[in-house]
């Protein structure tokens, strides 16, 4: 070591440079690696014998009491919310049919709903120029179908009176180079937004799905009409703020009738039509309103009855314009106007 110091300082002196040998500069390489080694090795001794981070673990245990306390027991632990997490994602990912599973993902890709049926073209019955439009419209949404007509004329020279035999020719090929990569991208655009056509086997299969499901719905909804309506035998009506009530008793005429109406409310709307096919807003404006208002309109009758006197209830009551001129119908039961007087007569 001394020697080479030696003859480094007598190169120096004579306007050399000594190039140290190969094992010198590796030693001096593994002396400086050795030294760092050293420094790192002290270094993590030195970090592993400081405290930890100020920052602590979640408590487990501490969390999964809190989450049992705020969720009143439905979730034991973390696993037990994520499994609820996905079960409920997996029911809001469910669709009515695919035709609509498809649209959703659709629009979520950035698509427009209006575009939507572009997705199920069949591109083998186009030809080359519409396919390479239809791929150029995709690709740029916001290029009007004249800038695809004019950007394709400026590409394609087809006009065999404008252009010469070659120049039409090289262009055609070139078209038809250019569509058929187009039609490619085209179907595999396709592929993610395809609805599956359904065999004319699944289609009769699905038509007799549903015309089961109607009639059962049907069955259902005239057991449930037929049911309600013949316990239903009186109807009451609040005539003042006391309490006071007026009831009615259905005859089995009237609920016949209404067994009629309801059994088929889609020729409820009907009731509301003129013979000319335009709505009757007169009648349905009154209906409505008695509706929403029946009570308040039954507690201003029998205030005018009450009011009236027994004479004119009387005399109203025996009125055609009131539809009933008998007190009681062919069934033996009081009418309505009668049943109203009797309920005037107990408050006076």
């Amino acid at each position: 070591m001394e020697d080479n110091q030696d003859n480094k300082a007598l190169a120096e002196s004579m306007g050399y440079k000594l190039i140290p040998e190969d094992n010198e500069t590796n030693s001096e390489t593994n002396k400086n690696e050795s030294t760092e080694s050293v420094d790192t090795e002290s270094s993590l001794k030195e970090n592993s014998d400081t405290p930890e981070s100020s920052e602590t673990k979640p408590d487990t245990d501490n969390f999964n009491t809190l989450l049992r306390e705020k969720s009143e027991g439905k979730f034991e632990n973390y696993e037990d919310l994520v499994k609820s997490f996905e079960e409920n994602q997996k029911e809001t990912d469910s669709f009515a049919n695919e035709t609509i599973a498809k649209l959703n993902q659709y629009i979520l890709d950035g698509g427009s709903i209006n575009d939507f049926d572009k997705t199920q073209v069949d591109y083998s019955e186009m030809s080359d120029l519409n396919i390479l439009k239809a791929g150029m419209k995709i690709n740029d949404p916001d290029l009007s179908d004249s800038d695809i007509d004019f950007l394709v004329d400026r590409e394609y020279k087809l006009d065999e009176e404008e252009y010469d035999e070659d120049e039409v020719r090289i262009s055609k090929l070139k078209l038809r180079k250019d569509a058929k990569e187009s039609k490619i991208k085209l179907e595999e655009w396709k592929k993610q937004y395809e609805i599956p056509v359904k065999s004319e086997g699944q289609l009769k299969e699905d038509e007799n799905t549903n015309r089961e499901t109607q009639l059962k719905e049907k069955q259902r909804w005239e057991n449930l009409v037929n049911d309600s309506t013949s316990k239903f035998e009186t109807v009451d009506f609040n005539i003042n703020d006391k309490g006071e009530k007026f009831t009615f008793t259905l005859s089995d005429e009237d609920r016949n009738t209404l067994k009629s109406s309801n059994s088929d409310l889609s020729k409820f709307w009907s009731r509301f039509m003129n013979e000319d096919g335009t709505e009757n807003m007169e009648k349905l404006n009154k209906t409505m309103f008695l509706v929403d208002n029946f009570d308040k309109v039954v507690r201003a009758v029998a205030n005018q009855y009450k009011s009236s006197g027994k004479d004119d209830v009387l005399k109203d009551i025996k009125n055609p314009d009131y539809n009933m001129n008998n007190a009681t119908t062919d069934s033996g039961l009081k009418s309505l106007q009668q049943q109203m007087y009797d309920a005037w007569q107990k408050g006076n």
